[in-house]
């Protein structure tokens, strides 16, 4: 699970909003984690391909390979 998304990883966890967002805010503090967008993350040793972090930040999206 590289890119965390904060809707799906509650699901996930089975965890209440509250406790998520505290859990994933010191995660971040301590950087444990690295914020690309608001409620998407992802590990900071893990490089995913910039085309998997593009569609995962602006959906729909598409690459013209033009």
């Amino acid at each position: 699970m590289p890119l965390l998304k904060k809707h799906l990883s509650q699901n996930y966890f089975h965890q209440n909003q509250a406790s998520m967002r505290v859990q994933l805010s010191r995660l971040f503090k301590t950087k444990k984690l690295v914020r690309l967008k608001q409620n998407l993350y992802t590990f900071p040793d893990f490089h995913p391909n910039v085309f998997v972090i593009g569609q995962q930040m602006v959906a729909p999206s598409y690459y013209s390979m033009e």
